[in-house]
């Protein structure tokens, strides 16, 4: 039967915790007997603080062989910690971290909100805020940075929490937005990116990752100050698709071209975001 020994044992408080261990295991001459012995060794949970208050779930399980029948382990306890508790392990419910970005991606725009010409000829054409027309005046636009918050979510979860059944609800649900109020924000401002990444160790707990982010109404006016200026409204995670039309002068001169319709497109259909089973 192996034997199993703890070397040794370095607790961190600092942000984040974690406790990382390094164990001994003799008398286990194939790895599967290894691995068996120290997962019999290891708690799911282990507790940082003196009163048992503040936890720790089971995160890495290393195994390299010494000789023929020694192996040697690391184990580290680390992510978000649970607490304070009446002294027994935490369930996985009770703790979830949260980060935070407000960098989003791009996006593609052919018109701009302001412009300033300077040039020599003064023929130029004004185009009405077109962004890099090309000879006939037809805006090929650029893409810029667009701001959007964004975050995850990492909760814990019982190891047999991730059934198949599970899963493809998690599946059905990216790339959705929330039906009903979701972490205090009104239906149709969240869209549910997916699952960013899970992981389990062992018999251990789940750590699954959960990605979102925010949008809300946008109004735009487009040919402001002029009889062609119209407005439109785009709900949060609807995409805009800008048509144009060509400026003509009196002599039938196409000067340059502008904005003559907007049409909004809903691309994420709304769902029962409760299926995740992370609250609301």
């Amino acid at each position: 039967m192996p034997a199993v020994q703890l070397l040794e044992e370095r607790i961190s408080l600092a942000s984040p915790s974690s406790v990382e261990q390094s164990w001994r295991i003799d008398d286990a001459p194939e790895h599967t007997d290894a691995r068996d012995a120290i997962y019999a060794e290891l708690a799911s949970w282990i507790a940082i603080d003196s009163g048992h208050t503040l936890w720790l779930p089971l995160a890495e399980v290393s195994l390299e062989r010494l000789n023929a029948r020694a192996w040697s382990s690391g184990v580290k306890y680390a992510g978000p910690v649970a607490g304070p508790t009446d002294g027994s392990p935490p369930t996985p419910e009770t703790t979830f971290e949260v980060e935070y970005t407000t960098i989003g991606g791009t996006r593609h725009i052919s018109h701009s909100l302001a412009f300033s010409v300077s040039t020599y000829k003064p023929e130029f054409f004004l185009y009405s805020g077109a962004i890099s027309p090309d000879r006939e005046g037809e805006p090929r636009g650029i893409d810029v940075p667009d701001a959007e918050f964004s975050w995850s979510e990492t909760h814990v979860k019982p190891p047999d929490w991730l059934s198949v059944s599970r899963a493809d609800k998690i599946t059905r649900l990216t790339n959705t937005v929330n039906a009903e109020t979701f972490r205090g924000l009104p239906a149709g401002e969240v869209r549910f990116h997916g699952l960013e990444r899970g992981s389990r160790v062992g018999t251990g707990p789940n750590r699954l990752t959960f990605r979102f982010s925010r949008a809300v109404e946008a109004h735009a006016v487009y040919n402001v100050g002029t009889p062609e200026e119209f407005e439109v409204t785009k709900p949060a995670h609807w995409y805009l698709d800008l048509h144009n039309e060509d400026i003509v002068d009196d002599s039938g001169n196409k000067t340059g071209t502008r904005p003559k319709a907007a049409v909004v497109h809903q691309v994420f259909p709304p769902d029962d975001f409760g299926d995740l089973d992370i609250g609301s």
